[in-house]
């Protein structure tokens, strides 16, 4: 059997390649925002720490292990992902728009309560996405009863 013609072998290559790069090329993008004081060395931490080795792990279990994207294990992963890319997203809308807001600016002074309910209305609709796309649950009734 040729190894070259498998099918888990280029995703390996591809990982074994992109990760490291991946990883090199995100801390140096977190250490220049380090030092430039930018709200957004955050993310890009989060990004590097957590969510570029999580994601290379699913690829290595769906693509080159070739387990089934229906085992638990993958779903557990699969649904950590998803809510970390939820807290990154919210996190960088969070220091784009509000935390980088000039003194005198709407985005300063409106109050944090609206802030506080916008986030947890759309933690709930991202969780809830994750939920009815790796679980297969139904939430539209959820949505329904909610109102």
């Amino acid at each position: 059997m040729n190894v070259f013609s498998a099918p888990w072998f280029y995703w390996a290559v591809a990982i074994a390649i992109g990760l490291p790069a991946g990883l090199i090329i995100l801390t140096e993008l977190h250490n220049t925002l380090v030092r430039r004081k930018s709200h957004l060395a955050r993310q890009v931490n989060l990004l590097r720490n957590y969510l570029l080795p999580l994601g290379a792990l699913l690829l290595l279990l769906v693509k080159a292990s070739q387990i089934r994207a229906e085992d638990g294990m993958v779903r557990i992963l699969t649904t950590l992902f998803g809510f970390l890319v939820l807290v990154m997203l919210l996190s960088a809308l969070n220091a784009t728009v509000f935390q980088s807001a000039p003194e005198d600016s709407w985005r300063k002074r409106l109050p944090t309560i609206f802030l506080d309910v916008a986030r947890f209305a759309l933690i709930g609709v991202g969780l809830a996405m994750i939920l009815s796309y790796v679980w297969g649950v139904r939430v539209g009734g959820i949505f329904t009863a909610l109102g």
